[in-house]
């Protein structure tokens, strides 16, 4: 039997490894961040929260659209089907 958390350090390695090709430092960091948060078993939530809002902004702004634009896609799907799903399976409120 599966470590209960060995799924979501799975998802947040596929996600901070997509995060890494993203042209945004603040992407990056965040990424970081929540995979440093999970390793000390700290509160993850507000970790999400600034990944997601990172993320947002990204999206939201015109001229990266254009560079990394399909990395964001993936990095935004990644985040959505494999990391939220995992971390919700075991009680986190994300």
């Amino acid at each position: 039997m599966k470590e209960p958390f060995e799924q979501i350090a799975a998802a947040l390695d596929h996600v901070a490894s997509i995060a890494e090709r993203v042209p945004d430092d603040v992407v990056r960091s965040s990424a970081r961040e929540l995979q440093r948060t999970f390793a000390e078993r700290g509160s993850v939530e507000p970790a999400v929260g600034r990944l997601r809002n990172s993320l947002s902004r990204l999206s939201g702004d015109r001229q990266r659209r254009a560079t990394g634009w399909k990395v964001v896609t993936q990095l935004d799907a990644a985040i959505a089907e494999q990391l939220l799903p995992e971390l919700r399976r075991v009680g986190f409120d994300v």
